[in-house]
């Protein structure tokens, strides 16, 4: 019973890998039958592929610490809430998205308001500090205050102690000021190099979008552009934001937080972190520090747009071997795309060059990469003062998509050709092969006969100067030798 079931389960995996193998082979004679849309998503030269180890740094996974839908519905207090603490879980869906958050000791959850609203006709809106305090959740000291409209919590600055009166204005002076620290004015009222915290991305953003909150951070106003402010984030980043946006003066408290240690793992769990994985990674030459050049700063208008559609498109095995990013805000028009493989490596690049003879009619073979799919390009280039009619051959046609075919390269002029092949199990790899003609023209010869009807009837002699070469750059990898790039150079002028 088990042989039998065995040789089932044999027989059910060969049929799926025989299907795959012929959806490889239908995929690119289906693509007129497909919709536009499919046809750019689908299209080579459109395609953004991405290898894993290329992608780009993922951003801060979402903590999910506590369930805030509540207070939406409820009046602000001062007074300890009981919050539902959610572990680490999507409180829609119940699954665990944070592994490193849950556990730890019950603190009371205080409210903090993070905004600061005062009057606009001049006037100031003063509190008093009573008390300046450690929290269990935020990282920086938060302080009790107290005026007119009752009493609310705060995040303390460096220097704030109890007793101190803080002021808060939305009023954009003609002169700028020079405020005090605690006090809280619009960033276009302020002075250039002033150090603020709590800063609105735009007037009226959630408490999310609301920049330096953590414990010791602050932002610099540069300068003023444009009618738009220029503030300078902590990774020297700058931004360009309305002159309306409030902020408050001074640094944040607790600034020596990260540089206090934890003393254990158990420590850490008690503050409900828990530990990640023990494996310990080497860094290498490949961890090491990249200099990038600083972004031009970017303007903030008011809340981000909907997201991007996303296009689903279905996979096979072969297509597996990278992640294609299809989101239709990274898609844009690329030449070619040269897929690499996991084990790329730099110094396989300063490979020598190798060199081939050229005549009237000069074939380029390019032998197809047989792990997987590989899209190659040919850059030509003709430095000659003639014209150079070309077509674009291949031995498969129905596995091997070529463009352009037919051509004429102008003088001082280039052309690129992309060969994308589709290697099938069965066929040996030294079948697979794209080819390139090529035959010059004589100078007062026509070219407003269509390139494909000249390759029909017999082709003018033409002179053609010897020992021409076309450099063809290798790759070495798996023991296979396949071109990354060629580079055909037709000059009449110059041997080399």
């Amino acid at each position: 019973l088990v042989k039998r079931f065995i040789q089932h389960l044999c027989g059910a995996v060969m049929t799926a890998t025989l299907l795959g193998r012929s959806l490889c082979q239908v995929s690119l004679r289906c693509m007129h039958a497909l919709s536009s849309q499919t046809q750019m998503v689908l299209r080579p030269s459109s395609l953004i592929i991405t290898n894993r180890r290329f992608l780009p740094k993922p951003g801060p996974n979402i903590q999910y610490k506590f369930d805030l839908t509540p207070l939406k519905s409820m009046p602000y207090t001062h007074k300890p809430i009981t919050i539902r603490r959610l572990g680490g879980r999507n409180p829609e869906t119940g699954k665990k998205v944070n592994q490193r958050v849950g556990g730890g000791y019950n603190f009371d959850w205080l409210w903090i308001s993070f905004r600061r609203i005062g009057p606009t006709d001049g006037t100031f809106y003063e509190e008093k500090v009573l008390e300046v305090r450690r929290d269990g959740i935020q990282t920086a000291f938060i302080a009790l205050v107290a005026g007119t409209r009752g009493r609310r919590w705060i995040l303390a600055t460096e220097n704030m102690k109890a007793g101190d009166v803080i002021k808060t204005s939305c009023h954009l002076p003609r002169i700028l000021i020079k405020a005090e620290e605690g006090d809280s004015w619009p960033v276009g009222a302020l002075v250039p190099g002033t150090v603020v915290n709590s800063v609105e991305l735009y007037p009226g953003c959630p408490d999310e979008r609301i920049l330096a909150k953590n414990a010791g951070t602050s932002v610099i106003i540069q300068k003023r552009v444009d009618n738009r402010v220029v503030i300078l984030l902590p990774n020297k980043h700058e931004l360009r934001i309305l002159p309306e946006c409030m902020a408050t003066v001074g640094r944040l408290s607790n600034v020596n937080r990260n540089k206090q240690h934890w003393g254990s793992m158990n420590m850490k769990r008690r503050m409900g972190i828990r530990q990640g994985s023990g494996l310990w990674h080497r860094k290498d030459g490949y961890c090491g520090r990249k200099i990038h050049p600083l972004p031009p700063a970017k303007i903030v208008d008011g809340p981000p747009g909907p997201a991007p559609e996303n296009y689903a498109v279905s996979l096979n095995k072969r297509h597996m071997n990278a992640l294609f990013v299809l989101f239709s805000c990274f898609l844009r028009t690329v030449r070619h795309t040269v897929r690499f493989s996991m084990h790329f490596k730099k110094e396989e690049l300063k490979k020598a060059a190798q060199s081939v003879e050229i005549n009237p009619k000069a074939e380029i073979i390019l032998q197809a990469p047989y792990d997987n799919i590989k899209i190659v390009e040919i850059n030509a280039f003709n430095h000659s003062d003639f014209h150079i009619l070309y077509k674009f051959r291949t031995n498969r046609p129905d596995g091997i998509q070529i463009s352009p075919v037919y051509g004429y390269i102008k003088p001082n002029d280039g052309e690129i050709f992309a060969a994308e092949f589709l290697p099938i199990t069965g066929i040996p790899p030294f079948t697979d092969r794209c080819t390139l003609y090529c035959v010059a023209l004589p100078k007062n010869y026509s070219t407003s006969t269509k390139p494909r009807d000249m390759w029909k009837k017999p082709v003018v002699k033409v002179m053609v100067p010897e020992r021409k070469v076309i450099r063809v750059t290798y790759l070495n990898e798996s023991g296979h030798l396949y071109p990354k790039s060629v580079e055909a150079v037709y000059d009449d002028k110059d041997d080399d």
